[in-house]
């Protein structure tokens, strides 16, 4: 084993009733032969380290619990709806529109020089 480290997952788990599993929801196909990752990284030991572990499985749903239900973290993100005042926009010269788009600290504008049209990027 050396100075790395060795990760423990859900499937070194051994129950004494030969019928209780770990779930596997990895994809065999998503790994290569070289990939080690097996199960869910319960913790990793480096050398000397060991682990006694005693586990209680409790079969639930969502319903019940939040922490059972396989959606119980999701993000979201708003997508802005961004619209370019184009009569305001033909008013300006190309210095200003140059102004307009750098002052975007996202850089979500841009200049087309040809044609001297602020364009969204998104």
């Amino acid at each position: 084993m050396g100075d790395q480290t060795l990760d423990v997952t859900s499937k070194d788990l051994i129950s004494s009733d030969h019928s209780v599993v770990p779930v596997d929801f990895a994809d065999p196909a998503a790994y290569d032969s070289s990939d080690q990752q097996r199960g869910v990284i319960i913790v990793k030991l480096r050398r000397g380290q060991e682990l006694r572990l005693r586990a209680i499985a409790r079969k639930g749903i969502g319903k019940d619990h939040a922490k059972w239900s396989p959606a119980a973290t999701v993000t979201f993100m708003y997508e802005p709806e961004i619209h370019i005042n184009e009569d305001l926009m033909e008013t300006l010269t190309l210095a200003p529109k140059e102004a307009f788009v750098d002052s975007s600290p996202t850089k979500v504008f841009d200049l087309d020089r040809a044609t001297g049209q602020v364009e969204i990027l998104l």
